[in-house]
């Protein structure tokens, strides 16, 4: 989702990913594990936040512990559950104490995670924007209004400097991250366009940079036309297709020629 490109803009997680796909260390420089359900994640010791303050293992435990609480009412609680963390699918039902999650701050810089279930994937997942920190003090102070640009401190590449709602949202470089020495671009600006083609038209005319998504019925033709602008990521993700048959055999021998279609028609 587009909300999400700005996510990773300004803030980060434990890990991240390159170009490629592959998961590289984030705020944690380093993690070990020996059974895929406990797992031990080192801090590096530079991360701050956008006002100086230094990111610590307990940033991640109360932004955690955040996500699962109902009283935040979280619409994403239900990816910590699929994480399998210790007690999350309890007190997302409201059974136990967000206190109880199955994540601890040994020191400053080490964090501690146990699952109930043993997951090979799991440092991944701690990519995921439901598992970035979020600076307490900022959220305790601010309330609801902590998101907007003169409140916000996040420990991402960039930090908010101007938002116009429903025209604009512009981000600056921070200074304060980690890794600024290769930050590339010093400003970001993020356009709210709901219609695809004229995000499509609005590209090829110079007037923004970059697409999030894209017409299907225009792919070969922006294939073939501008192949050093098109790039096709993928993700992992999962689909399901249900259906109601009343005729049983006809019926079905039209949805799978069908379905085949579909997929012949995308690959």
């Amino acid at each position: 989702m587009p909300e999400s490109n700005i996510i990773r803009d300004i803030l980060e997680g434990l890990v991240n990913q390159d170009a490629d796909g592959n998961t590289v260390p984030g705020v944690a420089e380093s993690w070990e594990t020996k059974d895929n359900k406990s797992y031990t994640f080192h801090l590096r010791k530079d991360a701050k936040w956008s006002n100086g303050d230094p990111v610590t293992a307990q940033d991640f435990v109360y932004s955690w512990q955040r996500a699962v609480d109902p009283n935040t009412a979280s619409p994403y609680s239900w990816f910590v559950e699929m994480t399998t963390m210790h007690n999350a699918a309890d007190i997302i039902a409201g059974k136990k104490d967000k206190s109880e999650l199955g994540v601890k701050a040994v020191d400053d810089h080490t964090l501690e995670v146990q699952l109930d279930s043993p997951l090979p994937y799991f440092v991944s997942m701690t990519g995921h924007t439901t598992l970035m920190p979020v600076h307490k003090a900022t959220i305790e102070k601010y309330g609801e209004k902590w998101t907007r640009p003169e409140h916000f401190v996040g420990n991402g590449a960039f930090v908010p400097e101007k938002w116009v709602v429903n025209e604009r949202l512009d981000l600056k470089r921070n200074k304060f991250y980690w890794d600024d020495s290769h930050t590339v671009l010093n400003k970001v600006t993020y356009l709210p366009i709901e219609n695809q083609v004229s995000e499509m038209n609005r590209f090829l005319a110079g007037e923004i940079q970059m697409t999030y998504e894209l017409p299907l019925e225009h792919f070969r033709r922006l294939k073939k036309e501008h192949p050093e602008s098109l790039r096709v990521t993928g993700y992992l993700s999962s689909y399901y297709y249900a259906s109601i048959l009343k005729k049983r055999l006809l019926m079905m021998f039209e949805f799978v020629k069908l379905f085949h279609m579909q997929l012949t028609e995308r690959s």
